[in-house]
């Protein structure tokens, strides 16, 4: 769900003209995410499953949407540029999850609310999730385009 959430925030933000009345507080809510967001990503770059809990296995569809978010945010100026190495650091892990013949891994199948942090530890992940190759694309192009200063 963060990652759909922090899509939203980017995608909202690319809208709303600058004059909106409630871009400023849009723009904290993105803030305030990101900078939790970047406290939780794992040391090998990826986000898990449930994002805080450190036990739970790493998901590529989150992080991927996390990536791309972080990276265009950056790019914007709507985030401090220094978080783009949290996508840089994301992007690199994300390589680990594309098999050799192009199979997206390690991204959960479409979840609804959970009430057990076991449910989501269960989770099937599927090989090429339709949930996995955009996010990861995406997250890559972006980056790219955000290291160029041509983000967006």
């Amino acid at each position: 769900g963060n990652g759909w959430a922090l899509l939203s925030e980017v995608a909202v933000l690319d809208e709303l003209p600058q004059d909106h009345p409630d871009r400023s507080a849009l723009l904290e809510t993105l803030r305030r995410h990101v900078a939790g967001l970047i406290r939780h990503q794992a040391p090998s770059g990826m986000w898990r499953q449930v994002v805080d809990e450190p036990f739970l296995w790493e998901e590529t569809s989150a992080t991927g949407m996390f990536a791309y978010s972080i990276a265009h945010a950056c790019a914007a100026g709507w985030v401090d540029k220094a978080h783009l190495a949290a996508s840089e650091r994301a992007v690199e892990a994300l390589k680990t999850r594309v098999a050799w013949n192009g199979s997206v891994l390690d991204t959960c199948a479409g979840t609804g609310i959970g009430t057990t942090l076991q449910q989501y530890k269960d989770r099937p992940r599927p090989v090429d999730d339709g949930h996995g190759p955009g996010p990861v694309m995406l997250a890559i192009a972006e980056v790219l385009m955000a290291r160029e200063g041509s983000g967006g």
